[in-house]
Protein backbone atom coordinates (compact mmCIF):
# COMPACT_ATOMS: atom_id res chain seq x y z
CA UNK A 1 0.00 0.00 0.00
CA UNK A 2 2.95 2.24 0.91
CA UNK A 3 5.03 1.80 -2.55
CA UNK A 4 1.03 2.35 -4.53
CA UNK A 5 1.08 6.21 -2.49
CA UNK A 6 4.78 7.01 -2.70
CA UNK A 7 4.15 5.93 -6.80
CA UNK A 8 0.82 7.77 -7.73
CA UNK A 9 0.82 10.47 -4.59
CA UNK A 10 0.71 13.47 -7.13
CA UNK A 11 -2.42 12.12 -8.32
CA UNK A 12 -4.05 11.83 -5.25
CA UNK A 13 -5.88 14.26 -2.39
CA UNK A 14 -5.52 12.46 0.32
CA UNK A 15 -5.82 9.81 2.33
CA UNK A 16 -8.46 7.84 4.81
CA UNK A 17 -6.98 4.89 7.30
CA UNK A 18 -9.69 2.79 8.91
CA UNK A 19 -11.85 -0.21 8.76
CA UNK A 20 -12.81 -2.22 5.35
CA UNK A 21 -14.68 -5.08 5.61
CA UNK A 22 -15.39 -6.21 9.25
CA UNK A 23 -16.32 -10.18 10.70
CA UNK A 24 -17.21 -10.95 13.87
CA UNK A 25 -18.04 -14.59 14.72
CA UNK A 26 -19.99 -16.07 17.90
CA UNK A 27 -21.10 -19.23 18.87
CA UNK A 28 -22.73 -20.50 22.40
CA UNK A 29 -19.56 -22.16 23.48
CA UNK A 30 -15.72 -21.89 23.23
CA UNK A 31 -14.84 -25.37 23.76
CA UNK A 32 -17.94 -27.14 21.46
CA UNK A 33 -18.04 -30.44 23.03
CA UNK A 34 -17.28 -30.02 26.41
CA UNK A 35 -20.26 -27.10 26.47
CA UNK A 36 -22.44 -29.22 24.24
CA UNK A 37 -21.98 -32.33 27.05
CA UNK A 38 -22.60 -29.63 29.55
CA UNK A 39 -25.65 -28.60 27.89
CA UNK A 40 -27.41 -32.30 27.87
CA UNK A 41 -25.79 -33.02 30.99
CA UNK A 42 -28.29 -29.29 32.24
CA UNK A 43 -30.94 -30.83 30.26
CA UNK A 44 -30.99 -34.41 31.55
CA UNK A 45 -30.72 -35.52 27.91
CA UNK A 46 -28.42 -38.30 27.45
CA UNK A 47 -26.38 -39.12 24.30
CA UNK A 48 -29.10 -41.24 22.94
CA UNK A 49 -31.39 -38.23 23.01
CA UNK A 50 -29.08 -35.50 21.07
CA UNK A 51 -30.46 -36.70 17.93
CA UNK A 52 -34.29 -35.81 18.39
CA UNK A 53 -33.58 -33.22 20.74
CA UNK A 54 -31.27 -31.62 18.01
CA UNK A 55 -33.69 -31.24 15.43
CA UNK A 56 -36.36 -29.83 17.65
CA UNK A 57 -34.28 -27.09 18.45
CA UNK A 58 -33.02 -26.41 14.75
CA UNK A 59 -36.41 -25.90 13.38
CA UNK A 60 -37.03 -23.64 16.11
CA UNK A 61 -34.17 -21.59 15.17
CA UNK A 62 -34.97 -21.43 11.68
CA UNK A 63 -38.65 -19.99 12.51
CA UNK A 64 -37.07 -17.57 14.81
CA UNK A 65 -34.34 -16.66 12.37
CA UNK A 66 -37.04 -15.94 9.47
CA UNK A 67 -39.55 -14.33 11.75
CA UNK A 68 -38.48 -11.16 11.81
CA UNK A 69 -38.34 -10.69 7.60
CA UNK A 70 -41.79 -12.68 7.14
CA UNK A 71 -43.26 -9.82 9.98
CA UNK A 72 -42.28 -7.12 7.91
CA UNK A 73 -43.14 -8.75 4.54
CA UNK A 74 -39.76 -9.27 3.47
CA UNK A 75 -39.16 -12.36 1.04
CA UNK A 76 -37.28 -15.65 2.15
CA UNK A 77 -35.84 -17.01 -0.27
CA UNK A 78 -34.50 -20.70 -0.52
CA UNK A 79 -31.24 -20.83 -2.53
CA UNK A 80 -30.56 -24.64 -3.83
CA UNK A 81 -26.96 -23.79 -3.86
CA UNK A 82 -24.51 -22.28 -1.14
CA UNK A 83 -22.86 -20.94 -3.72
CA UNK A 84 -24.58 -18.22 -5.36
CA UNK A 85 -24.00 -14.83 -4.44
CA UNK A 86 -26.09 -14.06 -1.35
CA UNK A 87 -24.69 -10.49 -1.06
CA UNK A 88 -25.55 -9.11 -4.92
CA UNK A 89 -28.88 -11.05 -4.41
CA UNK A 90 -29.68 -9.14 -1.65
CA UNK A 91 -28.64 -5.50 -3.14
CA UNK A 92 -30.69 -6.32 -5.90
CA UNK A 93 -33.85 -7.17 -3.86
CA UNK A 94 -33.05 -3.79 -1.62
CA UNK A 95 -32.47 -1.53 -4.72
CA UNK A 96 -35.84 -2.94 -6.91
CA UNK A 97 -37.70 -2.38 -3.25
CA UNK A 98 -36.24 0.65 -2.58
CA UNK A 99 -35.55 -0.69 1.18
CA UNK A 100 -33.61 2.49 2.87
CA UNK A 101 -33.82 1.20 6.65
CA UNK A 102 -34.38 -2.25 7.93
CA UNK A 103 -35.01 -5.72 6.88
CA UNK A 104 -34.36 -6.40 3.01
CA UNK A 105 -34.57 -10.30 3.08
CA UNK A 106 -33.36 -13.76 4.37
CA UNK A 107 -31.70 -16.35 2.39
CA UNK A 108 -31.46 -20.24 3.12
CA UNK A 109 -29.38 -22.52 2.21
CA UNK A 110 -27.93 -25.47 2.49
CA UNK A 111 -24.03 -25.70 3.58
CA UNK A 112 -21.22 -27.49 5.45
CA UNK A 113 -21.08 -26.64 9.23
CA UNK A 114 -19.35 -27.68 12.07
CA UNK A 115 -21.90 -29.53 14.14
CA UNK A 116 -22.13 -32.72 16.59
CA UNK A 117 -22.45 -36.61 15.76
CA UNK A 118 -22.96 -39.25 18.57
CA UNK A 119 -20.56 -41.91 17.73
CA UNK A 120 -18.86 -45.17 19.54
CA UNK A 121 -15.99 -44.44 21.46
CA UNK A 122 -13.21 -46.64 20.21
CA UNK A 123 -11.73 -47.18 23.59
CA UNK A 124 -15.06 -47.76 26.16
CA UNK A 125 -17.55 -48.63 23.50
CA UNK A 126 -20.37 -46.47 24.55
CA UNK A 127 -22.14 -43.99 22.20
CA UNK A 128 -20.17 -40.37 22.70
CA UNK A 129 -20.63 -37.00 21.25
CA UNK A 130 -18.15 -35.92 18.69
CA UNK A 131 -17.94 -32.81 16.76
CA UNK A 132 -18.12 -32.98 13.72
CA UNK A 133 -18.61 -31.61 9.92
CA UNK A 134 -22.15 -32.33 8.28
CA UNK A 135 -24.85 -30.56 5.98
CA UNK A 136 -27.38 -28.36 7.71
CA UNK A 137 -29.46 -25.02 6.80
CA UNK A 138 -27.83 -21.60 7.10
CA UNK A 139 -29.89 -18.38 7.45
CA UNK A 140 -28.70 -15.01 6.31
CA UNK A 141 -30.27 -12.29 7.30
CA UNK A 142 -29.82 -8.89 5.68
CA UNK A 143 -30.80 -5.63 6.93
CA UNK A 144 -30.21 -1.69 6.12
CA UNK A 145 -29.06 -0.70 9.08
CA UNK A 146 -29.46 3.25 10.93
CA UNK A 147 -26.31 2.85 12.20
CA UNK A 148 -23.76 0.82 9.78
CA UNK A 149 -25.80 0.54 6.45
CA UNK A 150 -25.85 -2.08 4.08
CA UNK A 151 -25.16 -5.60 6.63
CA UNK A 152 -26.08 -9.06 7.23
CA UNK A 153 -25.71 -12.08 9.65
CA UNK A 154 -25.15 -15.63 8.87
CA UNK A 155 -26.72 -18.08 11.71
CA UNK A 156 -26.11 -21.74 11.79
CA UNK A 157 -29.11 -23.56 12.34
CA UNK A 158 -27.40 -26.61 13.90
CA UNK A 159 -25.85 -26.80 17.55
CA UNK A 160 -23.82 -24.71 18.32
CA UNK A 161 -25.25 -22.47 16.16
CA UNK A 162 -22.72 -20.15 14.62
CA UNK A 163 -23.39 -17.21 14.30
CA UNK A 164 -21.42 -14.40 11.94
CA UNK A 165 -21.82 -10.78 11.64
CA UNK A 166 -20.56 -8.93 8.17
CA UNK A 167 -20.51 -5.03 8.13
CA UNK A 168 -18.54 -2.87 6.21
CA UNK A 169 -16.26 0.14 6.94
CA UNK A 170 -17.19 1.94 4.19
CA UNK A 171 -20.41 1.87 4.20
CA UNK A 172 -20.93 2.90 7.65
CA UNK A 173 -18.84 5.69 7.31
CA UNK A 174 -21.03 6.85 4.43
CA UNK A 175 -23.97 6.76 6.89
CA UNK A 176 -22.01 8.89 9.18
CA UNK A 177 -21.16 11.66 6.25
CA UNK A 178 -24.62 11.99 5.45
CA UNK A 179 -25.69 12.46 9.28
CA UNK A 180 -22.99 15.15 8.96
CA UNK A 181 -23.71 16.61 6.21
CA UNK A 182 -20.19 15.94 4.50
CA UNK A 183 -20.51 15.45 0.90
CA UNK A 184 -18.72 12.86 -1.04
CA UNK A 185 -18.57 10.14 -4.13
CA UNK A 186 -18.60 7.00 -4.05
CA UNK A 187 -17.68 4.14 -6.38
CA UNK A 188 -18.60 0.55 -5.42
CA UNK A 189 -16.66 0.13 -1.68
CA UNK A 190 -14.34 3.25 -2.82
CA UNK A 191 -14.32 7.54 -2.10
CA UNK A 192 -13.16 9.35 -5.31
CA UNK A 193 -13.65 12.55 -3.17
CA UNK A 194 -14.80 13.65 -0.16
CA UNK A 195 -15.29 17.44 1.14
CA UNK A 196 -14.11 17.36 4.51
CA UNK A 197 -11.34 14.37 4.68
CA UNK A 198 -10.11 15.51 8.16
CA UNK A 199 -13.61 15.69 9.48
CA UNK A 200 -14.18 12.09 7.32
CA UNK A 201 -11.06 10.68 9.43
CA UNK A 202 -12.55 11.48 12.84
CA UNK A 203 -15.67 9.80 12.11
CA UNK A 204 -13.38 6.78 11.26
CA UNK A 205 -11.44 7.07 14.37
CA UNK A 206 -14.99 6.82 15.97
CA UNK A 207 -15.62 3.72 14.68
CA UNK A 208 -12.95 2.30 16.78
CA UNK A 209 -14.54 3.51 19.57
CA UNK A 210 -17.68 1.75 19.36
CA UNK A 211 -18.92 -0.56 22.19
CA UNK A 212 -19.78 -3.58 20.86
CA UNK A 213 -21.06 -5.73 22.86
CA UNK A 214 -23.12 -2.94 23.84
CA UNK A 215 -24.36 -2.69 19.76
CA UNK A 216 -24.93 -6.48 19.49
CA UNK A 217 -26.69 -7.00 22.26
CA UNK A 218 -29.47 -4.50 20.48
CA UNK A 219 -29.30 -6.48 17.72
CA UNK A 220 -30.25 -9.71 19.21
CA UNK A 221 -34.21 -9.69 19.80
CA UNK A 222 -34.26 -7.76 16.35
CA UNK A 223 -32.41 -10.59 14.34
CA UNK A 224 -33.45 -13.36 16.70
CA UNK A 225 -36.38 -13.27 18.46
CA UNK A 226 -37.30 -15.52 21.35
CA UNK A 227 -40.03 -18.48 20.35
CA UNK A 228 -41.88 -20.85 22.75
CA UNK A 229 -40.81 -20.40 26.47
CA UNK A 230 -36.91 -20.87 26.28
CA UNK A 231 -34.27 -18.87 23.80
CA UNK A 232 -30.88 -19.87 23.29
CA UNK A 233 -28.48 -18.08 25.12
CA UNK A 234 -26.26 -14.88 24.14
CA UNK A 235 -23.34 -15.43 21.74
CA UNK A 236 -19.91 -15.14 22.84
CA UNK A 237 -18.56 -12.49 20.39
CA UNK A 238 -15.15 -12.69 18.64
CA UNK A 239 -13.97 -9.80 16.92
CA UNK A 240 -12.14 -10.75 13.72
CA UNK A 241 -11.58 -7.21 11.72
CA UNK A 242 -9.73 -6.71 8.35
CA UNK A 243 -8.10 -3.37 9.03
CA UNK A 244 -6.41 -1.71 5.85
CA UNK A 245 -4.00 0.77 5.67
CA UNK A 246 -5.78 3.38 3.89
CA UNK A 247 -8.31 4.02 1.70
CA UNK A 248 -7.33 6.31 -1.13
CA UNK A 249 -9.25 9.15 -2.47
CA UNK A 250 -8.11 9.43 -6.46
CA UNK A 251 -8.37 12.91 -7.33
CA UNK A 252 -8.70 12.09 -11.07
CA UNK A 253 -12.67 11.73 -10.68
Amino acid sequence: MNDFITKYQNELTGTLSGFDRLVFRGTLWRNRVSGMKGYLWAHHLASKDFGEHAEQISKRVKEAATQPMLAAGRPVRYLNSGKDDKQKIALEIAAADRVREGPICALTAVELCNSYAIRRDEQTGKPDLKSQYRKGLSVYQYWMDPRFGFMSIRLQTWFPFSIHIYLNGREWLSRQMDQARIAYRRHDNCFTWIEDLPRAQELMNDQQKVNWVQSFDQLWFQVLPPTGTSHPPPLVYRAECELPDEVLLDQRR
